[in-house]
């Protein structure tokens, strides 16, 4: 395997596991109360963290949920991150430590990292029915839409 291939593996499960956590988090109402900024921020921490092996998933439920200020353990992982939010955001890894314990609980959801097969391949009929159906659906939703007001 390449490394542009490696690379290409690395960064999608990356994508999937932040994205699946920032799905859990939005459900639930009490993320009203953070500040989105912080909550991508925190989530990108423990995702990269568990990425880099620095911490994972059990470390961050039995460590960080209920005292936070462990996070200060990885040493070598925070300065590079704290460099990161000084630099992009001029916020320190502490103005998160509320952020951060909140977005810990999400962690206990099992994780899937895994990259999605392609899809199946269409038969040229039904691509030619799905490419005739899309133009048809817009022109209904307009007609029903015009037809509400």
């Amino acid at each position: 395997m390449n490394h542009s291939n490696i690379l290409f593996l690395l960064s999608s499960k990356l994508f999937r596991i932040f994205f699946q956590i920032i799905d859990f988090i939005t459900l639930d109402v009490n993320y009203l109360n953070y500040m989105h900024r912080y909550l991508n921020l925190s989530v990108m921490y423990f995702s990269l963290g568990i990425m880099f092996n620095c911490f994972n998933q059990e470390i961050i439920l039995q460590r960080y949920q209920y005292n936070i200020n462990e996070i200060s353990s990885n040493d070598n992982f925070n300065d590079i991150f704290n460099t990161f939010l000084r630099n992009y955001f001029n916020i320190l890894l502490d103005s998160l430590l509320p952020t951060l314990q909140y977005v810990t609980k999400f962690y206990r959801t099992e994780l899937d990292d895994t990259i999605p097969q392609k899809p199946a391949i269409v038969s040229k009929k039904e691509e030619v029915f799905i490419l005739l159906i899309m133009p048809l659906a817009a022109i209904l939703r307009g007609i029903f839409a015009n037809s509400d007001s």
